[in-house]
């Protein structure tokens, strides 16, 4: 006896098809009671004929009655002329006329059939279902809202029997002036370090203008990653950025609190970061920069250090009018932006890292261009200067003026003087004729400390040492922990409307900026106190003269008492006079914590934070976010969240919080990915720059199923609609359709409109015709009744849904395999006719028994393999046609209760098992490898899989493919004079690609298909 375990389960087969479901023998007309044709009943006329004797006038035997009929069956083309002779012709007549009572007694056998179905079963065809279309409208100008009803009647012309088509909306629409303005995406490539890719026009071929293919106008709705990459990162606005010359250092210190084994590595960081910096005329950079990373009590601090050259252009105030980003700031803006062009791009390492605290720090050195003041006036930094006058006296001043560092608290700064003709010989000594004081020499520097206080340093104006000509004066104070901007806005008010922002200031909040100039800025709303102070000077004053008075006094009396020898005339007193002047100082800002919820910590702070988007950016605080009750204030990201990995952005012009937005979403049915699960779909609008999750009372209806098949999408505008926005263009009211993981497994978009109802047909009974082809678009563009306040109606695509009465074909189909079945899944033959009824958008369906995923001999398991349909269909993979997870759930949803309980169903796709070509051909003279390579390709797969090209031929499960099939093939095509090193390769999922003779499918559920691709070489002798 065999091994029990030998036994192979007779699996190979071919499934059952759509078409293959009406048997012969069901078909009425199969066995016909009477089954002659005109032609078999002259025959038998003609037969019968010759059996009768013919009668003369003498009543005598003279032949048979075959003559009468000889015409029609020696001619029967006579019949076509209508040459006939009268006995012809009458005989003819008499077939005619029993042909009606042939039809009726071969009608017994349908008659019957539908008897039983319907009187005894009582089971009936199904109706007609109506079609349905989508429609738009445009209101007329200054026209206010206006109210179309349910049943408002449409004219579509006529059916082909001249009746009037009539389609009637099917619920209210409020039309109004809204319109779809702008269609934007974002991508997150999760592969390639969560690389975040823009879709500016989302509905082009390239994510930016270029118009899509009239013959295939679908677009992705979330975008491509071959759109152009998205710069995500962040941004710091702070007076302390105020840098206009010298070498200047920047550093930036990030607190932030992330998972314990966060860590980037080296490797990854370096050179990791592009940095611009807001210029006068344009935007300074990109500098590349290498942060640093350590862990600092429980948390990770990133430091950012930037050098820039003197010979680097000034970082400026941001001016809106000048640079873009429409940045709500007028503080020198510094932008970090990790480098999409980095191998190891950091948006994937820093996604939902947190930030706490910024502080920067800034160092700046060789500053030339100062405001230079003495008791007599201005001087001129650019040449030889005396600072103290000509004759310098005790209490003579030197003011020094820059307003980019003294409106700033300073930790250290310092002045570097070059003083000319210094004495070489030191200066006690030169002056040793003189009585010299304890100050003499030195000055008072005066200047305002980091409590906004006067504070005073002595100071020796010349170096101690030899080197007299060249001195520093430095003064330094701890690190500043206070705002560079005291006592700001303490009595601030601070309002956020539809995501602007409005100051009105009572303190001198901007006393800082250059020339006290509020106008060349592009600001917020401000009501800004008048009578600002002066910009702030250093002030030298001198503690006692150069001893110029003393000099006249000796000389006189040298000159008086001289009586003979050598005249000794006291040595002439140096007059203070510098070549060069330049500034040292370094300043930070406060350390701003962004968690921080109160008016007053967002009110004082002087480090504002910004995220940058794919589109825009904002502003992120504590303060700000605590006006939003769906956001956290101690969940601030240095990176804006692009956690959902596909977004379909909608901006709508025209419309106001309280109104309903009908948007009709256009789709390419079946061009979702069906090996993607799919995620739900989630509309969010743009509020306060942050996206709010649509609450059910506002998103209405979501006719699209998740963006799977045409619908209308209907959103009833909240009360926190906007239009001023910086994460987004301004103007308008912004959407978002969001999916969290495999934006691919939704289906392809063809448009989006506003002003959408839908509507069907009315008395869909009188229009059988009609039911069996849907009406063409722009068919529809009146009302019925017309309506003044409706300047347009529109019909931009063809109806859908519609469905003629049950054929008698489908009926019996139906009706037989319910008889046979019983609603009851038990054999092959149950599962697959249940499955091919109920669905019949799938055009096969294979049932394995005892069968899983993954197991050929599971017991208690059904497999059931479904080929979709292709016909008219948007496959995303015409090659390996393939049915969406949704639908191989309803599949299974089915079909589960219909099974015994203890069989598990699982529903899945084919396994498409590949063959590919390689070869060397060569093509006859004249005919263009390049182009027939192609059309070699082409022909090849049409070969293999047939069905790919939108005939209707059969996919088959299993077979078998010979080699030399498909070397007779290619050598038989007229533009192929020879082929060498023919190899064939069966590409079976996990076994190695070998030059087989014969492709034989591996699996049960396997289907061989043709290689999208196949190998073709010119051939070179």
């Amino acid at each position: 006896m065999k091994d029990c375990n030998d036994h192979i389960p007779v699996l190979v087969r071919d499934g059952t098809s759509q078409a293959a479901r009406y048997p012969k023998d069901l078909d009425p007309a199969s066995v016909q009671i009477d089954g002659r044709s005109e032609s078999d009943l002259i025959d038998f006329a003609y037969n019968f004929a010759g059996l009768l004797n013919f009668y003369n006038l003498e009543n005598q035997v003279d032949g048979d009655w075959q003559a009468f009929l000889q015409q029609l069956k020696e001619n029967p083309k006579a019949v076509l002329t209508g040459d006939l002779s009268p006995q012809a012709s009458l005989f003819l007549s008499f077939l005619r006329l029993f042909k009606k009572q042939q039809d009726q007694l071969n009608g017994l056998t349908k008659k019957h059939l539908d008897t039983f179905f319907r009187d005894v079963l009582r089971i009936q065809p199904k109706g007609p279902v109506a079609d349905q279309v989508h429609v738009l409208f445009e209101l007329a100008k200054n026209v206010e809202p206006a109210l179309l009803q349910a049943g408002t009647a449409l004219k579509a012309g006529k059916d082909e029997a001249g009746q009037e088509l009539v389609y009637a909306l099917t619920e209210d629409l409020i039309v109004n002036h809204a319109t779809v303005e702008a269609i934007k995406s974002v991508v997150v490539d999760v592969e390639n370090n969560q690389m975040v890719h823009a879709g500016q026009a989302a509905n082009t071929l390239d994510g930016l203008e270029e118009e899509l293919p009239e013959d295939d106008a679908k677009w992705p709705p979330f975008g491509k990653t071959s759109f152009v990459k998205a710069d995500i990162g962040f941004a710091l606005a702070s007076p302390v950025l105020w840098l206009q010359e010298g070498t200047r250092k920047i550093t930036v210190t990030l607190t932030l609190r992330a998972d314990d084994d966060f860590d980037i590595p080296a490797s990854a960081r370096s050179q990791a970061f592009k940095i611009y910096l807001s210029g006068e005329e344009e935007w300074l950079g990109p500098y590349h920069s290498t942060p640093s990373l350590r862990k600092v009590s429980g948390r990770f601090q990133m430091q950012l250090i930037l050098n820039l050259p003197a010979s680097e252009k000034p970082v400026a105030y941001y001016n809106g009018e000048v640079l873009d980003s429409r940045f709500h700031s007028i503080f020198p803006v510094l932008k970090v932006i990790p480098d999409t062009s980095s191998s190891a791009y950091l948006n994937g390492f820093l996604q939902h890292v947190s930030l706490e605290t910024a502080r920067i720090d800034v160092e700046v050195s060789g500053i030339e261009s100062l405001t230079l003041q003495n008791d007599q006036g201005s001087l001129d930094p650019a040449k030889a200067f005396l600072p103290f006058g000509s004759e310098p006296v005790r209490g003579s001043s030197f003011d020094l003026g820059y307003e980019e560092a003294f409106t700033k608290k300073l930790n250290e700064f310092k002045i570097h003087v070059d003083w000319m003709d210094v004495p070489s010989s030191n200066l006690r000594t030169y002056y040793s004729g003189y009585s010299l004081s304890g100050n003499q020499f030195k000055a008072s520097l005066s200047y305002r400390n980091k409590n906004d206080q006067i504070s005073t340093k002595t100071i020796d104006l010349f170096n101690p040492s030899n080197n007299q000509n060249r001195a520093s004066y430095t003064v330094s104070e701890n690190p500043i922990l206070v705002s560079i901007i005291p006592q700001v806005l303490i009595n601030a008010q601070l309002n956020l409307s539809a995501g602007s922002k409005s100051f009105n200031l009572i303190q001198k909040k901007y006393n800082f900026l250059p020339g006290n100039n509020l106008a060349k800025f592009k600001l917020p709303k401000l009501n800004v106190k008048t009578g600002v102070p002066k910009n702030g000077f250093v002030k030298l004053e001198l503690l006692d003269d150069f001893l110029h008075r003393d000099y006249r006094q000796k000389y006189v009396k040298a000159t008086v008492e001289y009586v003979e020898g050598d005249l000794v005339l006291p040595k002439e007193p140096y007059q203070p006079k510098i070549k060069s002047i330049s500034l040292d100082y370094r300043a930070s800002s406060s350390t701003i914590n962004f968690a921080q919820t109160s008016e007053a910590a967002y009110a004082e702070k002087d480090v504002e934070f910004f995220q940058l988007g794919a589109f825009g950016q904002r502003e992120v605080h504590g303060h700000l976010l605590s006006k939003a009750d769906w956001l956290s204030a101690n969940e601030i990201t240095l990176l804006a969240d692009y956690s959902q990995q596909g977004e379909l952005l909608i901006g709508v012009k025209n419309i106001a919080k309280g109104q309903i937005l009908n948007l009709l979403i256009q789709v390419a049915e079946g061009s979702a990915n069906p090996q993607k699960e799919k995620e739900p779909v989630r509309w969010s609008i743009l509020a306060h720059d942050h996206w709010r999750a649509l609450r059910s009372d506002e998103l209405l209806a979501d006719a699209t199923n998740g963006l799977l098949k045409s619908g209308i999408v209907k959103i009833s505008l909240p009360a926190d609609t906007g239009t001023s926005h910086s994460w987004m263009p301004d103007g308008l009211v912004w959407l978002r359709a969001s999916v969290k993981a495999n934006p691919d497994a939704v289906c392809q978009l063809i448009g989006i409109h506003a002003q959408a109802a839908r509507a069907e047909l009315l008395e869909a009974k009188k229009h059988p015709a009609h039911l069996l082809m849907p009406l063409k678009a722009e068919t529809i563009s009146k009302l019925l009744k017309p309506n003044g306040a409706i300047k347009q109606v529109m019909q931009p695509y063809a109806s859908f849904g519609g469905r003629a009465e049950e054929k008698a074909r489908a009926y019996y189909t139906r009706v037989s395999e319910r008889l046979r079945h019983k609603n009851r899944a038990i054999t092959l033959w149950d599962y697959e006719r249940l499955v091919l009824q109920e669905f019949p958008d799938i055009s096969k369906v294979k049932c394995l028994n005892h069968t899983c995923e993954t197991l050929e001999r599971a017991p208690g398991h059904v497999n059931l393999i479904v080929v979709p349909d292709l016909q008219n269909k948007n496959a995303v993979d015409v090659l390996q046609p393939r049915v969406s997870k949704a639908v191989l759930e309803d599949v299974r949803s089915y079909m589960e209760p219909l099974a015994p309980s203890l069989i598990k169903i699982h529903v899945n796709n084919p396994l498409y098992e590949e063959v590919q070509l390689e070869f060397e051909v060569k093509f006859r003279t004249n005919y263009e490898f390049g182009y027939y390579q192609k059309e070699l390709n082409r022909e090849l797969i049409e070969f293999l899989s047939p069905w790919s090209t939108g005939s209707q031929a059969e996919i088959h499960f299993g077979g078998r493919i010979e080699k030399s099939v498909l070397l007779k093939f290619v050598e038989t095509r007229s533009y192929v004079d020879f082929v060498s090193h023919f190899k064939m390769f069966h590409l079976a999922s996990g076994k190695q690609p070998l030059d087989v003779e014969s492709a034989v499918a591996t699996n049960s559920r396997a289907i061989l298909v043709s290689h999208s691709k196949h190998v073709i070489h010119n051939y070179n002798s």
